[in-house]
């Protein structure tokens, strides 16, 4: 279960490891982290590096059982400008199978954080 401010952000460590790199996430915390991974990985590819950055610091997060992760994480969405409104093109080409792939992650992203969500007490 993710905690808010679990381990205190790296603060407790043992030797130079933080606790949390030496801790197997629970499985439904890690299929949500790989799939943020995997969404930042789209957007750096495919130009968009400050939303790729966005969601490397839920990663983050999410990899120290800190609940914070999800947080913000639901919090790039809903308003103008948000991750949800996100079309990836360049030069004026908007990228289909990109730009339907990115729809594809973050449906999956957004899916296991519901979970993870409704898991909380």
């Amino acid at each position: 279960m993710l905690t808010p401010g679990a381990l205190g952000r790296g603060v407790s460590q043992l030797g130079s490891m933080p606790y949390a790199a030496l801790m197997a996430l629970h499985p439904d915390i890690a299929a949500f982290a790989r799939a943020l991974r995997d969404l930042e990985a789209h957007l750096r590819t495919h130009g968009a590096p400050s939303w790729a950055q966005e969601i490397a610091r839920c990663a983050d997060l999410v990899e120290q059982s800190d609940y914070y992760g999800v947080v913000r994480f639901f919090g790039l969405f809903g308003g103008m400008g948000s991750l949800s409104d996100l079309v990836l093109q360049r030069d004026g080409r908007i990228f289909s199978r990109e730009n339907e792939e990115l729809q594809a992650f973050i449906t999956r992203s957004y899916s296991l954080a519901e979970e993870l969500r409704r898991d909380q007490p």
